[in-house]
C-alpha cells in the first residue's frame, strides 16, 4: 500500500490484508462461473475518483506479484483515471496492444492466464468503476466465442458475485489501496508453451442452479429483491396486478407492496417507470436466463 502524502510504498501483501485472506471466499462464489465456462481466475478491481482501489480475487498469488512489480503502471484497467472508462466489454485476445503488454505477458507466462475477459461498469453517480476480470487456460480457446453467445451468464454471475461478496466488498472499503501515479508504458512481450490438463465441460445447468441470486444490486446501498425482479418481469409482460398474484400464488395487495418497494428504492414515479428502468438494465436477462434455455 503507498501512503499518498509521502509516496512510500507501504507493504500490504500480508495473509490478514482483505485482497489475500478473503481468496477462499471468492474461490467459493466463482466456483459456478469457473465450472460452466472453464474459467479458472478471476479478479474484481473497484477503482474511486481519488485512484484508491480495492481488489478481490480468487489467486493471491497474481495480487501479489501484480503490484510488488507495479504492473498497474500498465495494465489497461489501472492505469487510467475512471472519467476515461465507460461500461462495455473487453475481450484481450482482441485489444489493441496485447501482444506488446508486458502485463499480459507475465499473466500468461507466470500464471496461465489466457483469453481474458474484462467487463467494466461505472457506477449510477460516477463515484467508482468496477471491473471484473476473467481468463481461462491456454488450450480453452473457445472462450472467446462463449464470451460473445454466453454474455448473459456472465451478466448473471457479475450480479451474483455482488450480491454474494457484499460483506467482502465493505470490508475492503475499509482497506483500500493506494498506489502511487501510473504513467503507462509499452514492453516488448514473447509467446510461451504450456501444457495444461483437460477441461470440464460447459454446464450451464449447474450454473444457474448455483448462482440463485436473493438481490439484484442497482449500486452500494440499493438493491432489488428476487421477488421485486420477479413481479416487474411480470408486470412488463402485461399482467396486472391481480394476474400476477395468481400466477406466483400471493396477494394483491403483497404485489403491491413489492412494487411500491421497488418504485420508492428507484425513485420512480409509477410503474411505466419502474419497468422501463427494468428493460434498460442487464437484470432482465439476467433474471430471464433459464426462461430462454
Amino acid at each position: 500500500m503507498v501512503n499518498r502524502s509521502s509516496g512510500v510504498l507501504m507493504p500490504f501483501f500480508k495473509d490478514s490484508h482483505i485482497a489475500l485472506s478473503s481468496s477462499s471466499d471468492v474461490l467459493e462464489i466463482c466456483r459456478p462461473i469457473f465450472h460452466a465456462l472453464d474459467i479458472h481466475t478471476f479478479r474484481y478491481l473497484r477503482v474511486y475518483l481519488d485512484e484508491s482501489r480495492i481488489c478481490l480475487s480468487n489467486n493471491p498469488n497474481w495480487i501479489i506479484h501484480f503490484h510488488e512489480n507495479k504492473l498497474y503502471k500498465e495494465a489497461w484497467f489501472d492505469c487510467k483515471p475512471i472519467a476515461e472508462y465507460s461500461n462495455g466489454k473487453t475481450i484481450w485476445d482482441a485489444k489493441e496492444g496485447a501482444e506488446g503488454n508486458r502485463v499480459g505477458y507475465e499473466a500468461r507466462h507466470f500464471f496461465n492466464m489466457h483469453h481474458g475477459l474484462t467487463i467494466t461498469k461505472k457506477s449510477p453517480d460516477s463515484a467508482y468503476c468496477e471491473f471484473f476480470n476473467f481468463s481461462t487456460y491456454k488450450e480453452n480457446s473457445n472462450i472467446n466465442h462463449l464470451y460473445e453467445s454466453a454474455e448473459d451468464f456472465i451478466q448473471r454471475f457479475i450480479f451474483y458475485f455482488i450480491d454474494k461478496a457484499g460483506p467482502l466488498i465493505r470490508e475492503a472499503s475499509k482497506n483500500k489501496i493506494i498506489i502511487p501515479d501510473f504513467p503507462p508504458k509499452e514492453i516488448a512481450d514473447n509467446q510461451e508453451k504450456l501444457l495444461l490438463p483437460e477441461r470440464q465441460r460447459l454446464n450451464f445447468d449447474f450454473f444457474l442452479d448455483e448462482t440463485e441470486i436473493s438481490r439484484y444490486w442497482v449500486k452500494d446501498s440499493i438493491y432489488l429483491t428476487k421477488k421485486e425482479v420477479e413481479i416487474i418481469s411480470l408486470s412488463s409482460k402485461g399482467m396486472s396486478t391481480k394476474e400476477i398474484a395468481s400466477s406466483i400464488s400471493s396477494s394483491s395487495r403483497t404485489i403491491e407492496c413489492h412494487i411500491a418497494n421497488a418504485k420508492n428504492k428507484l425513485k420512480c414515479k409509477n410503474v411505466t417507470e419502474l419497468i422501463c428502468f427494468f428493460l434498460n438494465s442487464s437484470i432482465i436477462n439476467s433474471f430471464e436466463l433459464r426462461k430462454e434455455l
